[in-house]
């Protein structure tokens, strides 16, 4: 069976999809469940339901990519975890509260096994937090619930943790409310512009076995939302498949085979970049302050008096500005930005920038209006054309979005180049 083409495109802009996901005899089984569901038994009468239908459509791609996962699922990353925070991090930050996020979490089975993995090794209770986030509503739901069936206690490890669960009804086991209340659940989009915008950065990010499902492209603007989240000296945990050390050069392995675990590589003096790049600022994470200047060696008595260093030139302010603000210090990025604007000549991606930076401050009046110069500057300036996507979304305009969506979609294309 093959999908029509909306459809397969309509899955990778949304959920970033690649297109081997769309093949084979799961894609079969999917699509004879939703038409059982539906109660549609014609194949193409299906196919127009699921365009038309947004529910319907969220619906078949929860069945499409349903969460292959179970407690403690691979075990070295549970185990290097515990290790690395009561070595690492501990001993660093004294009487910090460790933060932790899965992402995408599925039904929960990996959030909770952290929490007990943590609780286990006697961390006090008070001591990490959980967040915990998937695009879809009913995987949250099911998590929040913290109810599973045998399936989800297969490999054995979980036996050793027994007593962190308790009975339910029809055979299956609840976990705890004393581990339950450690995570927080709510929904998460791996692939939106603003993902973890704004948020205080976390030590420790779980995002396991999704990347391997998406497309090139997608990979990247994952990996850059991830690592736009985590904090200095923290890591990420990916899936053994998921090759994230191929995806990016800025992370390095770390702990033992099978943990599949990261740490971001030490950053190396940034590189002049005028305010006409392309990226997003709260995105770009290989930007670094500027290098302090060297002192002049000593001058010789015969030498002439070395000319006093030049002032810092607006491409260097500019790249000052997205570093303050790579590094969550938003206020001081702001107040450089708001300054440069009106020295500079008008560019895009400046005004896109200090509207980002409103974004993380959770300014939105002062942001829309600076990403709509960025587009009046450059019509097919997708980065502001998503942002504001957004903004029409909180303003509950979702015609106006998903217009604005389109826009962004069609400018992220590279411009065909005819012979």
């Amino acid at each position: 069976m093959k999908l029509p083409h909306r459809i397969t495109q309509d899955l990778r802009e949304q959920f970033g999809l690649d297109e081997s996901v769309f093949r084979g005899g799961s894609l079969n089984s999917v699509v004879r469940q939703r038409m059982e569901a539906t109660g549609i038994f014609e194949l193409e009468e299906y196919f127009s339901h699921l365009l038309r239908s947004h529910e319907e459509f969220l619906a078949f791609a929860d069945e499409l990519l349903v969460p292959e996962s179970w407690f403690f699922r691979d075990g070295k990353p549970f185990q290097f975890l515990t290790e690395w925070a009561r070595k690492t991090w501990r001993p660093k930050n004294p009487g910090e509260q460790l933060r932790i996020l899965s992402v995408p979490c599925a039904t929960g089975q990996e959030p909770y096994s952290i929490a007990i993995s943590l609780l286990d090794a006697g961390f006090a209770p008070q001591s990490f937090r959980i967040e915990a986030g998937d695009l879809s509503l009913r995987f949250l739901e099911d998590a929040r619930r913290g109810e599973f069936r045998p399936m989800a206690f297969r490999g054995g490890l979980a036996d050793q943790y027994a007593h962190y669960f308790e009975d339910a009804d029809e055979g299956r086991r609840r976990v705890k409310s004393e581990v339950r209340e450690h995570v927080n659940f709510r929904q998460r989009n791996l692939l939106a512009p603003d993902f973890l915008m704004g948020e205080r950065p976390f030590d420790v990010i779980f995002c396991r076995n999704v990347l391997i499902y998406f497309c090139a492209q997608s990979r990247a603007r994952a990996v850059a939302g991830l690592m736009r989240g985590l904090a200095p000296g923290g890591v990420i945990f990916a899936g053994h498949a998921d090759a994230l050390g191929a995806i990016t050069q800025d992370m390095k392995p770390v702990g033992p085979t099978g943990a599949f675990c990261f740490e971001r590589r030490p950053v190396e003096p940034a590189v002049k970049r005028a305010p006409g790049a392309r990226g997003s600022v709260l995105a770009n994470l290989d930007v670094t302050r500027k290098a302090t200047a060297r002192k002049p060696a000593p001058r010789k008595q015969a030498e002439p008096a070395t000319q006093a260093p030049s002032k810092a030139t607006p491409e260097d302010q500019w790249v000052q500005v997205r570093t303050l603000a790579n590094s969550g210090r938003l206020q001081e990025a702001e107040k450089i930005a708001s300054e440069l604007i009106g020295q500079t000549p008008p560019v895009a991606d400046a005004f896109c920038t200090l509207g980002e930076i409103y974004i993380g401050l959770r300014d939105y009046k002062k942001a829309e209006p600076l990403l709509r110069r960025a587009v009046y500057l450059d019509a097919r300036h997708a980065q502001s054309l998503f942002h504001l996507a957004l903004l029409a979304e909180r303003r509950g305009d979702h015609t106006g979005a998903e217009r604005l969506r389109k826009r962004a979609r069609n400018a992220d294309k590279p411009k065909e180049v005819k012979a």
